[in-house]
């Protein structure tokens, strides 16, 4: 399958590679639906955003945005990453 991704090593809990190998084993095998796709998008930024702790702004601690995620994560989603194993015919 080649190497997990950032958040999945971040996490470095043997749970959270169980998590991710299940997903992309189940991604070979269900039909994704939008729904899905959104699901799938939700559970990422949860775990995204355990990684990369709240950010503090004057003296009020926040979560970060999903913009900045998506800038500190320099990876393909969740999603992306499915569909591009699935078109390249590669071993999940």
């Amino acid at each position: 399958m080649g190497q997990d991704p950032a958040w999945v090593v971040a996490l470095g809990s043997e749970a959270s590679e169980v998590e991710f190998k299940y997903l992309m084993y189940g991604a070979e095998t269900w039909a994704l639906s939008k729904v899905d796709e959104s699901r799938l998008g939700v559970y990422e930024r949860k775990i995204l955003r355990r990684i990369y702790a709240p950010i503090c702004e004057e003296v009020v601690w926040r979560s970060r945005y999903n913009e900045e995620l998506y800038c500190l994560y320099d990876e393909a989603d969740l999603v992306t990453t499915i569909k591009i194993t699935r078109l390249n015919g590669q071993d999940m």
